[in-house]
């Protein structure tokens, strides 16, 4: 009986531990490039970006980004049983931990999304909005060095089982007086901040 039982438990922790290691199923795909014309985002990036991340500690110590997050899982739903879909996920808080070359790393930071948990829909993708180097680590960054932050996203199945992703690397320049504010006659319109790339602007 015992040892039936122990047949039986056996491949359910093989799977559960598997389960633990999945961090593909919920996704960081890709960097977004800010719009041009708004700061808003449909359910994709309008352009991944491919330059260079740099963050002007002379205007502001925070950099922003905006990164497209895809839910690799299959929709669970029967509507013949009369049971929903419990695998759209939802994206409750992120870490980043630091690597620093020419200073010293801060301390791995968590933060809740500001707006409260965003959705991915199972099979589907969002595009959410995160701090890689949220005022306060930016407070401990010097001017002439690199940062890569290494992003982690977290939350909960509609089931309220738990995930968390793969790091995502972000390296960031660090620098001072690099990018400024550019000339504008009129009202200048600048997503997501003044002092980082990438950013988009709009003089009008």
């Amino acid at each position: 009986m015992k040892t039936r039982a122990l047949a039986v438990l056996v491949p359910l922790l093989a799977l559960a531990g598997c389960m633990a290691d999945d961090n593909v199923s919920i996704q960081v795909y890709a960097l977004c490039a800010p719009p041009a014309d708004s700061c808003t985002f449909s359910a994709e990036c309008d352009a991944q970006f491919i330059g260079e991340n740099q963050l002007d500690l002379a205007v502001t110590n925070t950099f922003w980004s905006f990164v497209e997050v895809h839910n690799n899982t299959q929709p669970n739903d029967d509507p013949s049983a009369g049971r929903p879909n419990t695998r759209d996920a939802y994206v409750e808080e992120y870490s980043v931990a630091y690597d620093v070359t020419g200073g010293t790393a801060p301390a791995t930071v968590t933060r809740r999304v500001p707006s409260g948990p965003s959705v991915v829909p199972a099979e589907g993708t969002a595009v959410i909005s995160v701090l890689p180097v949220p005022p306060d680590v930016g407070a401990q960054l010097g001017a002439a060095t690199s940062v890569v932050a290494r992003v982690r996203l977290r939350g909960f199945l509609a089931d309220q089982s738990r995930w968390e992703t793969a790091e995502y690397p972000i390296p960031i320049l660090i620098c001072s007086g690099c990018l400024g504010v550019p000339p504008c006659a009129g009202t200048l319109a600048v997503c997501p901040q003044l002092g980082q790339s990438p950013a988009s602007f709009s003089c009008n």
